[in-house]
C-alpha cells in the first residue's frame, strides 16, 4: 500500500486502524515546519502476510520517494522487484516547470539505478501528471503487443489535457519499456483521488502505476488498475 501526502512522519498516526493488519515498511521524513501541510509525506505499508517479502532499499535524497525491494516470489518471479513510492508536486508558481523537469529527471535516474538492483520495477504514486491521449507503448514492447494487441492504443482518459509532467511521465515509461496502468482497465474519468475530493471538479487522476514490461503481464495490470483510490494498493 502506497500513501501519498500523509502530512506526517509519525508512525503511530500513519498506522491508525491498520496496526493489527499491516506493517509500516518505510516513510519519508517531513521537513521541519511542514507537518500537516498538503504536499508532504510518502509511506509504504504492507499486509502482515506480505510484509516479510519487503525490505527498505533506500530513501531518496532529492525526491519525496522511498524504494522498497520486494522478493520476486511475492509476484511468482525468479528475480526481485523494486517498488518505488513517490510524490511530485503539481506545477505552480511555487514549483515551476523547471523543478517539475528536474524531479522527473531525478526520478528517471533513481529508477534506472533501482532497476540494476532488481530487474523488475513497480512505481506508484501521485505524480500530478496529465497524459491525455499520450501512449507510452512503442515497438520496444513487441512481445507485450503480440500478447495484448489492445496496448497499441493509448490508455483512455476523459480529459485530453497534457502538461509537462504528463509528457515527462510518458517519456519515462517509454525509455524504460514500462507500462502505465492508469486508464488501461476502467479508464480515467476523473475518479476522486482523495477523501473529500470534489468528484465533479476532478478532470483526471494524478496518481499512476508504472510497471516494467516483465512485471506487467496483463493480469497484473488489471489487478492493480481497477482500483479507484489514491491509496494505491498492490494485491
Amino acid at each position: 500500500m502506497v500513501l501519498t501526502e500523509t502530512r506526517t512522519d509519525d508512525m503511530n498516526r500513519l498506522m491508525i486502524g491498520l496496526s493489527s493488519s499491516h506493517r509500516l515498511i518505510s516513510n519519508t521524513s517531513i521537513p521541519f515546519g511542514c507537518a500537516g501541510r498538503r504536499g508532504f509525506g510518502v509511506a509504504v505499508a504492507a499486509a502482515n502476510s506480505c510484509a516479510d517479502f519487503l525490505t527498505l532499499h533506500e530513501a531518496s535524497q532529492s525526491l519525496q520517494c522511498v524504494w522498497v525491494c520486494c522478493k520476486g516470489s511475492l509476484f511468482g518471479l525468479a528475480q526481485n522487484a523494486m517498488l518505488g513510492a513517490v510524490y511530485i508536486p503539481p506545477q505552480s508558481t511555487a514549483f515551476p516547470r523547471a523543478q517539475v523537469t528536474d524531479s522527473f529527471l531525478a526520478l528517471t535516474d533513481e529508477l534506472s539505478c533501482a532497476s540494476k538492483v532488481a530487474p523488475h520495477f513497480l512505481l506508484c504514486g501521485d505524480l500530478n501528471a496529465k497524459v491525455g491521449g499520450l501512449n507510452e507503448v512503442t515497438h520496444a514492447h513487441k512481445s507485450l503487443l503480440v500478447a495484448h494487441p489492445a496496448l497499441q492504443f493509448a490508455s483512455w482518459c476523459e480529459s485530453q489535457a497534457i502538461d509537462a509532467a504528463g509528457r515527462l511521465l510518458a517519456d519515462l515509461a517509454s525509455s524504460l519499456n514500462g507500462i502505465l496502468g492508469t486508464g488501461r482497465v476502467c479508464g480515467d474519468n476523473g475518479q476522486a483521488s482523495y477523501v473529500g475530493s470534489p468528484r465533479q471538479e476532478v478532470a483526471s487522476r494524478p496518481d499512476y502505476i508504472l510497471m516494467s514490461s516483465a512485471l506487467s503481464g496483463w493480469q497484473i495490470v488489471c489487478r492493480f488498475c481497477q482500483l479507484n483510490t489514491s491509496v494505491i494498493t498492490a494485491r
